[in-house]
């Protein structure tokens, strides 16, 4: 599909008891990710191969849309597992500092970020001529990991819960409707739970649900003016050399990624056995007067990684950050999980780019790569999990913000040049308006048009692949919304009026390519090669039937010579 990988956004969530081997780094695969450790290739090509299917799913179903965005403040679903860290700060956002203040015997569990921000999708269904609901994205900060590490069966636990109650009560208006979430502003927040069994993860999932629900029910009773059918869309995206980056002040980030031992021990919510060790102990740190000018400083590294490998043998050198403008909703990703400090830092700094504060900036971490923890300097200091787990020393938070306020300035037609400073030549701004496919936004009312192709070009034959015999037609057209979607296609093989063949057989492919300068569309057929088959000598043609017409090829001969075909495509 024409969609750069610089306009794909995968976005995770995490439990605390799944797969663990799809990341190369050794940090990532070694003596503290799983009972098993390595990097198992099967199963991340497994993983790489269904995500990229649901991307080309997605591409080719896409029809005309609108998007609604929704905000609320959901309190009671997190808590801040690190309240010593997040008090140590030299200055809340004023809002963070008065939630407290007001929660003074409870301060845990006002010091998190109580965003639900909601964007809610409907398509054109040609059926009905009006929009219908086809799914919504939640973003919301909190570790979704209820239960425990010990458990024997795989779920999405609080998220997976979340998000299907969400959407068995929204009783969605078109096949395949769906409703997910992305993690916002998580990396010092764990659930609020009082156990950590799957019957509690459904409840708290359940809450957190409804909560979706609600939010959706705003938007429902705002109506057509709470949608957009047009634009804005505007992405800007930079992938982010972090070894040794300068900021644009001063000092810079640490040559080698590494942790403190505190890492090694687990947040305090979910602790590991290394606990038993002082060294792991929360806070541990090393002596200022001895370390005081190294980059790192006063982190006591964790042994048992290269502690002086290259950039990127043990974790991550390259990550990149994504500005979003989808409507009237802003989302910013980050490679990490951010502390609720942090988060609220990033946020006022992409504000700032922006020159709109009043706008609502959605912050999701956990995106396209993942570099651990990002806590601020000031709590970088204490040493504790998040702290240990800043990969890139303490600087990292003041270079995230930096780089995501010059991407946002870009849209005010701000160079972002400064972004660049000390950066490889890796790095990219691409601020330009993008619009994933050719599909006209029509605003509400009016059905969208279908465009077949003007004409087949002649079919050719004869090409051989490693002895295989193909046939194939390419075509000139529209890209893919004059398909609308893969269930809408159809390419049969026919002859004198009669088809031979069903239309969909695995025989049957088809391709598209906008990288070629003329006829992006192909169809490829694998032609039975036995001199008894009733289509041999015979003059047949392609025909690709959709709901927006049919076209057929010129005819061609099959030839009975070629050697016996391949089932198997190259």
């Amino acid at each position: 599909v024409p969609v750069p990988a610089n306009r794909i956004a995968l976005m995770a969530t995490h439990t605390h008891y799944a797969f663990g081997h799809f990341l190369v780094f050794n940090g990532y695969t070694g003596p503290f990710s799983s009972r098993r450790t390595g990097f198992d290739a099967k199963f991340a090509d497994r993983l790489a191969a269904k995500i990229g299917a649901g991307i080309r799913h997605a591409y080719w179903s896409a029809r005309p849309a609108r998007i609604g965005w929704a905000y609320g403040s959901v309190r009671g679903i997190g808590r801040n597992r690190s309240i010593a860290p997040f008090l140590h700060n030299d200055s809340l956002p004023p809002d963070l500092a008065a939630a407290v203040h007001a929660s003074s015997d409870e301060p845990d569990l006002a010091a998190v970020d109580p965003l639900l921000s909601l964007m809610r999708v409907d398509q054109w269904d040609p059926a009905t001529e009006r929009y219908a609901p086809a799914g919504a994205l939640a973003f919301y900060g909190v570790h979704p990991s209820v239960v425990n590490a010990h458990n024997s069966l795989y779920t999405g636990d609080l998220f997976g819960y979340a998000t299907r109650y969400a959407a068995e009560q929204l009783q969605p208006a078109l096949p395949g409707f769906v409703v997910g979430i992305a993690n916002g502003i998580e990396g010092d927040v764990t659930s609020v739970r009082a156990t950590d069994t799957q019957r509690e993860s459904r409840r708290v999932g359940h809450k957190l649900g409804a909560d979706i629900v609600e939010l959706w029910k705003t938007l429902e009773t705002a109506g057509d003016a709470a949608f957009d059918t047009t634009g804005p869309l505007r992405v800007a995206y930079r992938e982010l050399a972090w070894s040794e980056a300068k900021l644009q002040d001063s000092g810079k980030l640490c040559p080698y990624p590494s942790q403190g031992t505190p890492a090694a021990a687990g947040a305090s919510d979910h602790p590991t056995a290394m606990r038993i060790f002082n060294a792991a102990s929360p806070g541990v740190h090393t002596a200022l007067a001895l370390d005081e000018h190294a980059c790192d400083s006063p982190r006591f590294t964790l042994i048992g990684i290269q502690p002086h490998a290259h950039a990127g043998a043990n974790y991550p050198q390259i990550a990149p950050i994504l500005l979003a403008r989808i409507g009237r909703g802003v989302v910013a990703t980050a490679p990490a999980e951010l502390t609720t400090v942090t988060g609220y830092r990033v946020r006022k700094a992409i504000a700032d780019g922006l020159a709109d504060p009043a706008r609502t900036i959605t912050v999701a971490g956990l995106t396209n790569e993942y570099l651990g923890y990002i806590a601020t300097h000031e709590e970088y200091r204490l040493q504790h999990y998040e702290g240990a787990s800043t990969l890139y020393g303490p600087n990292s938070e003041l270079f995230l913000a930096q780089q995501l306020r010059c991407l946002a300035s870009t849209f005010n037609a701000g160079s972002g040049a400064a972004c660049a400073a000390g950066q490889a030549d890796i790095d990219k701004v691409l601020a330009a308006p993008y619009v994933a496919t050719n599909t006209s936004v029509l605003p509400c009312g009016h059905a969208p048009t279908a465009h077949a192709p003007e004409h087949l070009t002649p079919v050719g034959r004869d090409i051989n692949y490693d002895g295989e015999r193909y046939y194939y037609v390419s075509f000139d057209g529209p890209a893919p919304e004059w398909v609308q979607s893969p269930e809408d296609l159809e390419v049969s093989v026919m002859s004198s009026g009669v088809q031979l063949t069903d239309g969909r057989g695995e025989l049957m492919r088809v391709l598209y390519d906008d990288s070629v300068s003329d006829h992006a569309w192909k169809v490829e057929w694998i032609a039975p090669t036995d001199a008894a088959d009733p289509v041999c000598g015979k003059k047949l043609s392609f025909v690709l039937k959709t709901p927006g017409g049919s076209v057929s090829s010129d005819e061609f001969t099959v030839a009975c010579d070629a050697p016996e075909a391949s089932r198997v495509w190259p």
